[in-house]
Order: structure tokens, then C-alpha cells, then sequence
């Protein structure tokens, strides 16, 4: 298991100072990392990010959406990234569902509309 472990790591060119590090002296970033990994060692379907580059800086930000891109291309699993960063939304996703309210008000294909456009539908400002 910790060969396969490793290999996960190495496959999403992921840096680590130690592997044999235990999680609670990781990093946020580090952190972050070693559950997307684990999603993609246990080979499901489905990997949901919850804020996955909350409280992070600004290398480990970049080090996280990085891995979530490697992701994106190299596994056939889905991605449910929830986060209200949209530079980080804008830079990983393809399709993107605004709520607001707790309520679906959009769902957005990145390709056919701006950033502007997302920011109307995130402020209620939209209109057709």
C-alpha cells in the first residue's frame, strides 16, 4: 500500500519534504494534496473539494490547483469543487453553477460566457 501511496503522489508530480511525514505536521497545501490523492488511490468516482485553497498561501494555492488540473486530465473522475474564488473556479472548472441563497441561479458552461457574466449571476445583476 505505501508503494501505491507514493506512486499517487509522484503521479500528480506532487512535492512533499518527507513522505514519511505524518498529516498533522503537513502543510495546508500538503494536506490538501494528500486527500485529492487519496480520492484517486481508492479509485472513485466522484472527488468533492470543499474551499480546497481556503487558508492557504499563494504557492500552495498554485501547488493545489496545479494537482486539481493533473487531475482533470488524467483520471476519468469528476471534480464538485465548491469555492468563492473565482480565479481559482475560473482556472480549473468547465462548467460552473452559481448559488446563491442556497438556491441554483446558474449553470454556466466556462467556454460560453465571461467572467463578468459569472459575477452578474453571483451579485443578482443578471439579466437576459
Amino acid at each position: 500500500m505505501r508503494r501505491q501511496a507514493l506512486q499517487a503522489i509522484q503521479e500528480f508530480n506532487a512535492t512533499f519534504p518527507d513522505v514519511n511525514a505524518t498529516v498533522e505536521t503537513m502543510s495546508g497545501g500538503q494536506r490538501q494534496i494528500v486527500a485529492m490523492t487519496r480520492g484517486a488511490f481508492w479509485g472513485k468516482s466522484l472527488l468533492l473539494l470543499d474551499e480546497p485553497t481556503a487558508a492557504l498561501g499563494v504557492q500552495e494555492s498554485k501547488s493545489v490547483l496545479e494537482v486539481i488540473e493533473r487531475f482533470r486530465s488524467q483520471n476519468q473522475m469528476s471534480l464538485l469543487i465548491i469555492s468563492h474564488n473565482l480565479e481559482h473556479v475560473w482556472q480549473v472548472c468547465d462548467r460552473i453553477l452559481v448559488l446563491r441563497g442556497g438556491n441554483l441561479v446558474a449553470n454556466l458552461v466556462k467556454k460560453d460566457v465571461t467572467k463578468s457574466d459569472v459575477v452578474s449571476h453571483i451579485t443578482g445583476a443578471y439579466s437576459k
